[in-house]
């Protein structure tokens, strides 16, 4: 039987994971009574931006309070004061494969739900990447998120935080663990040796930049001048996440940051870590299910023809869901300097986003975001104005092995991007993947990233009738995406109260 800290932990989590995404999980996935949990809530973020690291599993739920242990001392926190919870995840992939019996682990944030205790909305897509650490499989990476048919395959590019070569080898784990059928068609790894001291980003066209003086912001307000600053200083477990607002209100948030700026900058770096939000994650599924029994034909056209791709890529930046301007203060006014694209959102890479800053005076740079709620969560931000040459040596490395859960040889289908895919269908499908690797260059650092592209089918009923007059009020009125999913996400906890 289960202890009371573990049922206690259960439910509690039925409550968290509610509403987490509809990219890269399965939160019905909790654990049965014969079973330790799989999730462990290890620490959780106040409203009030406080960070609080608890003492593992020693956290219960009593009259809407949550108790917990740090250094053994027990403390309460109104479970409305909580911003979001932080989890330690235990992947249920176990294998005999050479590197022996390990298991996935990994602190996953969840966005804080108090008023639900039943029904959970279905999460879905994207792969799974584990990296080997020497000792476990760390859950690493989420490629190509969004892309829910092959006229929206992507490449992607994410940093492989926990990879560590062993015995001359790198090893990733890639995995299906949601309701849907995922087509890998390239996997290899991209192994950049930088300077001692430094940081490398990669931007959405594949480049590489290398940060060496990056400038926090020295003030962050919302619209109501509230002061975000200390959320957006570093990549930790403040994450700035508004959920939709009730109805009738206002359907964006909005941040302005500001940082210094050398004199004569014309150039800035921007790295942003930020991704996809929570309730936005699961508006893709709500969002295909409009199109009831006409999906299929809407995925053709979107495969077939790239002007339906154009057409929504400017749908998409237009509503900013999954594309969001990042706009740059001039003397005559805020100009658009670039885009940031959604990723995630378990696990949220930095970007880097070259913008002009020329025309900017003075000797403050300001920035300003204006993300439809619930649809984004925003970590940490800096500027790099350093303009020399980057000193990086990039080696882009194929995996010289590739075994499925089978052991059935799938190298071919992922060796490049081709009319050949490793395909995983069903959440009993996973692959090992080994890498040699690379010695590293004298007096350097190194940065893995996995290159990754494909696409997935999210297994939907397309049994109904199309929501014709939703999806016409989607795609002709600016805004009415990010109304629509405030009145899910307000019918959502209406039913669940």
């Amino acid at each position: 039987m289960p202890s009371l800290i573990q049922r206690s932990l259960t439910g509690l989590l039925l409550i968290a994971l509610a509403i987490q995404i509809a990219a890269c999980y399965s939160a019905h996935q909790l654990p049965k009574s014969d079973e330790p949990p799989r999730e462990t809530i290890v620490g959780v973020t106040t409203v009030e931006g406080d960070a609080v690291r608890f003492d593992e599993q020693a956290v219960v739920v009593r009259n809407d309070t949550l108790l917990y242990q740090v250094d053994g001392a027990v403390h309460e926190l109104p479970v409305d004061r909580v911003e979001h919870f932080w989890v330690r995840r235990i992947s249920a992939v176990k294998t005999t494969i050479a590197v022996g019996i390990g298991v996935a682990a990994t602190i996953i944030v969840v966005r804080a739900i108090t008023d639900s205790e039943s029904t959970t909305p279905q999460q879905q897509s994207c792969p799974f990447i584990y990296s080997w650490n020497g000792s476990e499989w760390v859950f690493d990476a989420e490629p190509y998120g969004g892309s829910t048919t092959r006229g929206l395959e992507r490449d992607d590019l994410g940093e492989l935080e926990h990879l560590v070569s062993v015995d001359g080898e790198y090893r990733l784990m890639v995995t299906n663990e949601v309701p849907e059928t995922q087509y890998t068609n390239l996997a290899e790894l991209v192994v950049v040796d930088h300077a001692v001291g430094t940081r490398v980003v990669a931007d959405d066209h594949g480049r590489f930049h290398e940060i060496r003086h990056p400038v926090s912001p020295s003030d962050a307000r919302d619209a109501n001048d509230r002061d975000l600053t200390k959320w957006f200083q570093s990549a930790d477990r403040l994450v700035w996440e508004p959920v939709p607002a009730p109805s009738g209100t206002d359907d964006r948030s909005e941040v302005t940051l500001t940082f210094a700026r050398p004199p004569g900058a014309r150039r800035a770096t921007l790295v942003a870590r930020v991704g996809t939000g929570s309730w936005g994650s699961h508006m893709i599924k709500s969002m295909l299910a409009l199109h009831g029994n006409q999906l299929s034909s809407w995925y053709a056209a979107l495969d077939e023809r790239r002007s339906m791709v154009d057409s929504l890529a400017a749908w998409n930046l237009r509503e900013e869901l999954y594309a969001l301007r990042v706009m740059v203060e001039e003397p005559d006014g805020w100009k658009v300097g670039g885009v940031l694209h959604g990723g995630g959102p378990f696990v949220t890479e930095d970007r880097a986003l070259v913008l002009d800053v020329s025309r900017v005076s003075g000797d403050r740079l300001r920035i300003r975001l204006r993300p439809p709620r619930g649809f984004w969560a925003m970590d940490a931000f800096a500027v790099e104005y350093d303009e020399g040459d980057d000193r990086i040596h990039v080696q882009h490395i194929r995996p010289k092995e590739a075994r499925d859960h089978q052991d059935r040889d799938v190298l071919s289908a992922l060796l490049a991007a081709d009319d050949a895919y490793y395909v995983m269908p069903t959440n009993d499908d996973w692959a090992l993947l080994r890498f040699d690797a690379p010695p590293l260059r004298s007096n350097l650092e190194r940065t893995v990233f996995l290159h990754a592209q494909g696409w997935y089918r999210i297994h939907l009923d397309d049994s109904r009738a199309p929501d014709e007059e939703t999806l016409r009020r989607l795609a002709e009125v600016p805004g009415a995406a990010a109304r629509y999913a405030a009145e899910r996400f307000s019918a959502w906890r209406l039913a669940t109260r």
